[in-house]
């Protein structure tokens, strides 16, 4: 874990794909993984020293094992409240790259390299705009994989992943979808 960022208040970390965010009761071992983010914060900063308005001290949004990216942990109640606000009323914008199997199409099989999508992820409204960023070639006139841009609107357990199955182009490697 990279620390980009620290004040008083409020700790920016990079998240390395494979780090669990904190123990899930279906982990095995009484719901302890090997060690997670939630583990390193309290080793680091002791719970005294992180927000205690979460389940997990200091912990705001979440990442999934699989997923690296940029985290926003709360060192103070305050700056927990602050930050859950932003998120609750969708003011940080979440962007992610994806490694997909192919380059997305349209009706004819013509590649299409920027788009939109509406699809219910868990039965709810959810709508991400997606970009391809780089194509990389295969045999033929055929793309061998993908990378992908997408930005959720919403923030949905697994919109990325589910919009992405539904472009026809799951994330190479997703056990999920």
């Amino acid at each position: 874990m990279e620390i980009l960022f620290e004040s008083d208040d409020v700790l920016v970390v990079s998240k390395p794909s494979g780090v669990q965010m904190h123990p899930v009761k279906s982990t095995p071992n009484k719901g302890r993984a090997s060690l997670t983010l939630a583990d390193a914060l309290i080793k680091v900063y002791g719970e005294e020293g992180l927000s205690q308005i979460s389940e997990f001290p200091g912990i705001v949004h979440r990442l999934d094992k699989g997923t690296s990216g940029i985290l926003f942990i709360a060192k103070s109640d305050v700056a927990h409240a602050v930050l859950a606000s932003l998120f609750f009323k969708r003011k940080v914008q979440k962007c992610y790259q994806a490694l997909v199997p192919s380059c997305p199409t349209d009706e004819t099989g013509g590649e299409v390299l920027c788009g939109s999508i509406d699809a219910k992820v868990d039965g709810l409204p959810a709508q991400s705009s997606w970009r391809v960023l780089e194509k990389f070639p295969g045999s033929g006139k055929r793309t061998k994989a993908s990378l992908i841009e997408v930005t959720p609107m919403q923030g949905r357990k697994h919109q990325v992943r589910a919009h992405l199955s539904v472009l026809g182009c799951p994330l190479l490697l997703d056990p999920i979808y």
